[in-house]
């Protein structure tokens, strides 16, 4: 026999189940049979001569209570969807057990003993303690990209899960409920995203729609990361100044040197027209860009399209900026060249 947890992590009790990940043999659950401990422990290097044990129970009111988990389940089309059966019903977590949710209408709260899920019909079917045993269709997998219908998408990724994912880039919607960020975050597609919803993320909503990439089940950051101080560049003595990032049609970002923005001069109370140049060499699927103004000088800004190359999005919206997003109809690239986006404010 080798000891599993030689560092001692999980508490002794009682094991009552354990159970191998079916997408990752190196993947390991076990839960434990007592009350006043932590009762679900996850080890991700099973394979290892000192595997590591994680809780995975989550805590307080988004926890499993501490309580036996009598049988246990990890979802054969989503590892991040588990499913607990306790002493007082089962609980479920979308999120690989960083938070859990009572789960089944019409479940007495009665000690749940086994569980598995019938594979043609996707139903979760459990066993209980005195009771019988209930039926229930288990929750569908979410995808990366499948952001519509909101908030929890419909299991495809289409024309309606870019546009959305265009308007988290620029700021038109905010990915917040459920697992919608970690979903709408979908590149590096190596990563499953990076933190930052922006034009490699249309691209690759892009890519999922027409069958160029297969779909992946929604993981990575539940959350946004730091974004790194923007690369700018600086008009009117600093009044005006943006930032961009572009994409390939392979998804992989270059250097926005190619972004400019004209100088400008104007009198107070008359309209400033700002021409934002991008200089595009054929293979973008599409960009990003914002600038930012100084909301005392200028006001009440503008968009008013030039000969862009592509389909334009802006958000004007918000005080001092206007973000923009520029993509390709569905499998094209931008035509190489000088392109130009007009921005007019009224200056003060």
């Amino acid at each position: 026999m080798v000891n599993l947890d030689p560092g001692n992590i999980v508490p002794d009790r009682f094991v009552a189940r354990a159970v191998i990940d079916p997408q990752n043999v190196n993947t390991a659950y076990v839960t434990l049979s007592d009350f006043g401990v932590v009762n679900i422990w996850k080890s991700t290097n099973i394979n290892t001569a000192s595997p590591t044990w994680t809780a995975v129970a989550g805590s307080g009111a988004t926890g499993v209570p501490q309580i036996p988990v009598n049988a246990f389940l990890v979802d054969p089309l989503d590892p991040n969807r588990l499913y607990g059966g306790t002493d007082i019903g089962v609980y479920t977590t979308g999120d690989g057990g960083a938070t859990w949710t009572p789960f089944g209408t019409g479940l007495p709260r009665v000690a749940v003993f086994d569980m598995a899920i019938q594979p043609t019909s996707i139903t979760l079917r459990i066993a209980t303690h005195g009771r019988g045993m209930f039926e229930i269709a288990a929750i569908a997998p979410s995808f990366e990209s499948d952001v519509t219908p909101r908030p929890k998408g419909d299991g495809f990724v289409d024309a309606d899960d870019v546009q959305l994912a265009r308007n988290f880039s620029i700021g038109l919607d905010q990915p917040y409920q459920d697992n919608e960020f970690q979903r709408a975050d979908s590149s590096p597609r190596s990563m499953l995203g990076d933190g930052v919803v922006d034009a490699d993320d249309v691209v690759q909503a892009r890519r999922y729609s027409i069958g160029t990439d297969a779909k992946r089940n929604a993981a990575g950051p539940n959350s946004p990361s730091p974004i790194p101080p923007p690369v700018l560049s600086y008009i009117s003595s600093g009044a005006i100044k943006g930032k961009a990032t572009f994409i390939t049609k392979d998804g992989a970002q270059v250097a926005p040197a190619a972004f400019r923005i004209d100088a400008q001069n104007t009198s107070a109370g008359a309209t400033l027209v700002v021409p934002i140049r991008v200089d595009t060499v054929g293979n973008e699927a599409g960009y990003t860009f914002s600038i930012a103004f100084d909301s005392t000088k200028l006001t009440n800004p503008q968009v008013v399209i030039g000969d862009s190359g592509g389909d334009v999005l802006f958000n004007a919206n918000n005080l001092g900026q206007i973000g923009f997003s520029v993509t390709t109809f569905m499998g094209g690239t931008i035509a190489a060249g000088t392109t130009k986006h007009w921005s007019p404010s009224r200056l003060q």
